[in-house]
């Protein structure tokens, strides 16, 4: 699906879904009790020309539930259009939406690889194990440590306390 170009309206059907279910939430929560969804989204979603007209249509009708959304970008390959993604994903960033690495330092992971497009990362999942790998990966590009670190595939209250204890979120 990620080789195709259905991955774009796949992408941007889990956005819209995301945000439906979150608009809904806030009409029955307070504020501080919307909890947050992450969507992931394809290199070829982020460097699609329709990319920021769904975005826009989506947000129209509820746009204060951006923050409680998380982008984050897929590992697998690279950017198509690194510059139009660049574009795309500074769109997400004014409509305070997170965005996110996924998955570092598996694949191409397109979002640390561009100066344009890693300035607008907040945050960055990694598997355990990852940070060695983070770290000669960034090289003299960027500094880790300038990101929030998410530790993914945490199951149990151990792993949790462990996750923070080495300064995850």
């Amino acid at each position: 699906l990620e080789q195709s170009n259905e991955i774009i309206d796949h992408d941007i059907d889990m956005l819209r879904r995301a945000h439906l279910i979150l608009s809904f939430l806030a009409t029955k929560l307070p504020p501080n009790k919307l909890p947050f969804f992450s969507v992931n989204l394809s290199p070829k979603t982020l460097s699609s020309q329709t990319f920021t007209v769904a975005l826009k249509a989506i947000l129209r009708d509820e746009p204060h539930v951006g923050p409680n959304l998380v982008a984050e970008i897929t590992e697998r390959f690279d950017f198509d259009d690194p510059a139009r993604a660049a574009h795309n994903l500074q769109d997400l960033h004014d409509a305070n939406i997170e965005i996110s690495q996924d998955d570092v330092p598996e694949g191409e992971c397109a979002g640390l690889k561009y100066k344009e497009t890693r300035r607008l990362i907040s945050s960055i999942k990694m598997i355990e194990g990852g940070e060695s790998a983070l770290t000669a990966v960034a090289g003299a590009a960027f500094n880790p440590n300038d990101y929030k670190r998410v530790l993914e595939k945490i199951e149990t209250e151990d792993m949790a306390k462990k996750a923070v204890d080495q300064g995850f979120h």
